[in-house]
C-alpha cells in the first residue's frame, strides 16, 4: 500500500470495508477472490499480481539455492576435466609403468647380487 501511496483507511473506504478489516486482510494468508478483484482494479494490476508475488517469494530462496548448487557442480565438473590424470593412452602412464617394472627388476638384481656377495665371503 505504501508503494501506491495509499493508507489503510483510504483503501478501506475504496473497498467498502473498515480499517480493521483491511489490517486483518493484510495479516491473513487467505483473501477471497472478490477482494482480490477489487484490489486489482484499485491498483490497476492483474489479479495474478497478488498471487504470483506471494508464491514467488517462497520459491525464490529455493531457486537461488538450486542455482548456487548448479554453479558449484559445474565448477566441480570443470575442475575434474582439467585434472591431468594419466590413462592407458598417455605417454606419462607408459613411462611410469616402465619405471615401476624397472624398479622391480632392479630389486631382484640387487637381491641376487647380495646372495652372490654373501656366498663369496664365506
Amino acid at each position: 500500500m505504501s508503494k501506491e501511496k495509499m493508507d489503510a483507511p483510504t483503501l478501506a473506504r475504496r473497498l467498502g470495508k473498515t480499517k480493521q478489516a483491511v489490517y486483518d486482510m493484510l495479516e491473513k494468508e487467505d483473501v477471497n477472490t472478490a477482494i482480490l478483484r477489487q484490489l486489482s482494479d484499485i491498483f490497476k494490476v492483474p489479479v495474478t499480481f497478488f498471487l504470483t508475488e506471494e508464491q514467488g517469494n517462497g520459491n525464490q530462496e529455493e531457486l537461488d539455492l538450486l542455482r548456487r548448487e548448479i554453479v558449484t557442480l559445474k565448477e566441480e565438473i570443470q575442475r575434474l576435466k582439467d585434472l591431468k590424470l594419466p590413462n592407458r593412452n598417455d605417454k606419462l602412464y607408459d613411462l611410469w609403468m616402465q619405471f615401476m617394472r624397472n624398479q622391480a627388476q632392479h630389486q631382484e638384481i640387487m637381491k641376487e647380487m647380495a646372495n652372490i656377495y654373501g656366498s663369496v665371503e664365506e
